[in-house]
């Protein structure tokens, strides 16, 4: 999957070391506020993680870590989510992005280039 850029942000697929910073943002309840649950399980990160590897590796649309141009910390995801079970056509945009972060802007930006990107 290709690397993405905008002004503000490195748009990237996710790799294995990416785990530690993702499970804080998944147990952070408000990152998860739309969602089924915070993460308890360090196991749940690793199967997002795997699974989002799993569809790069197979040329499925899937996700990008958000990282802030010029630091190398992850502070959310945008991308594409299929859903198998409605068929490899039903696609939609979803993203998480870190609360310290939020009323920037940042994540319409990466949402944006993905959707364009797409």
């Amino acid at each position: 999957m290709p690397t993405l850029e905008t002004d503000r942000l490195i748009l990237r697929s996710f790799r294995k070391r990416d785990v530690d910073a993702m499970a804080q943002l998944f147990a952070n309840p408000d990152f998860m506020r739309f969602s089924l649950g915070v993460f308890t399980q360090r196991k749940q990160t690793v199967a997002f993680i795997e699974k989002v590897m799993s569809w790069d590796r197979a040329g499925i649309p899937s996700q990008f870590a958000v990282i802030p141009r010029g630091k190398d910390t992850i502070i959310g995801y945008c991308g594409f989510f299929y859903h198998p079970e409605h068929g490899i056509e039903d696609i939609e945009i979803g993203y998480r992005l870190n609360p310290d972060y939020w009323n920037r802007g940042l994540i319409t930006e990466a949402a944006r280039t993905v959707r364009d990107h797409g």
